[in-house]
Formats: structure tokens, sequence, C-alpha cells
């Protein structure tokens, strides 16, 4: 009996659901050949879910409109929630102009 496996055909199946099913990116434009760069791209750009704590500075003021919003973002950050939404709108743009600062110090 031969057994056929298809590991890297495989690696890429499990880069794809993650990519569309936990984290919400469009990858229809993505080809197979770039969806390894695009998914440790995305990867390195998305910052980890943990409890974190905010310290404010004394110059800190936030204007009356955007007060809930604010303190919308400061409980999910406190909480360990994620972030991901309240980020640059080129972050959820797979091949977005970030992408080259990706790999900046």
């Amino acid at each position: 009996m031969q057994l056929n496996s298809d590991f890297f055909g495989d690696w890429l199946n499990i880069l794809k659901d993650i990519l569309q099913n936990h984290w919400g990116y469009d990858i229809s434009g993505v080809s197979e050949e770039e969806l390894p760069y695009v998914y440790f791209n995305a990867e390195k750009r998305r910052p980890d879910q943990r409890i974190r704590s905010v310290e404010i500075s004394d110059a800190f003021t936030c204007p009356v409109g955007l007060q809930a919003g604010w303190e919308r973002l400061k409980a999910i950050v406190e909480s360990g929630g994620d972030v991901t939404p309240n980020l640059s709108k080129l972050v959820g743009r797979l091949n977005s102009p970030l992408k080259k600062f990706a790999s900046m110090p």
C-alpha cells in the first residue's frame, strides 16, 4: 500500500482556514504561492490578546465626543480583548503598504 501525502498543501489549507475563519480576512485574491507570506505578515501585525494595564499621562485629554469610544477601547485593552478592529484600516488589507514595515524593528 502506497501512502500519498501533501504536507505543503495541508499546511496551506490550515493557513487559509486561520486567515478566513479565525481572523476574518478575505483571501480570494491571494495566490497559494503568496499565502505563507501573507499569513506571516498578518500574524506579525496582529497584537497578542492579553490583559494589559493602561497608563494615562497627566497631559492626556480625550475630546468629549470620543469619550465613549475611548472608554470602550480602554476596557478592551485592560480585559485582554481583541483590539484588531481598532487598528488602522490598512491592517485589514493583507496587501497594504503597511506590510513593508512589518519587518522593521
